[in-house]
């Protein structure tokens, strides 16, 4: 019995010192009080950070010729790995070399479509011109894109 009378006590000791040091505290003016912060939220993406060349890239590239044999059409896998920028009128460029690495074809081209963030699309099809005769490699590189903000 006398232990549980202290903890009580001890209990009634510190609610009242909570009690006294609460109500004592000094009021703070509108002047003292420090102001709210808000976050900072992020800022928003500028056209002029965009950069297609390492934003885009290519995943797969395959090359076949049309049924006439004569034009060269590429089957494409392209992801933008930008968070921010969608491209569109994407400029490639490709590279067929002979069997000793000598360049035989460099061309050029618009690949269609809009890729969003974080997209990738299969690109059936496209027309690279008359079929390289004589190549035994081919490449592809990103050389720009028109960015726009989704």
């Amino acid at each position: 019995m006398f232990e549980t009378s202290i903890v009580i006590g001890v209990f009634l000791v510190a609610l009242g010192g909570s009690y006294f040091f609460y109500f004592n505290q000094p009021e703070e003016s509108a002047a003292q009080a420090e102001p709210a912060v808000a976050p900072v939220a992020a800022e928003p993406a500028d056209l002029a950070d965009a950069n297609p060349v390492t934003d885009l890239a290519i995943l797969s590239i395959d090359l076949r010729p049309d049924p006439t044999e004569t034009q060269a059409l590429l089957d494409i896998r392209i992801s933008n790995r930008s968070r921010q920028f969608a491209y569109s009128e994407i400029e490639y460029e490709t590279s067929y070399t002979d069997m000793a690495g000598n360049l035989t074809s460099q061309r050029e081209g618009i690949l269609p479509g809009m890729l969003n963030p974080g997209d990738q699309q299969n690109l059936t099809g496209i027309n690279d011109g008359l079929f390289p005769l004589g190549a035994s490699s081919y490449s592809m590189e990103i050389r720009g894109a028109k960015a726009t903000l989704p």
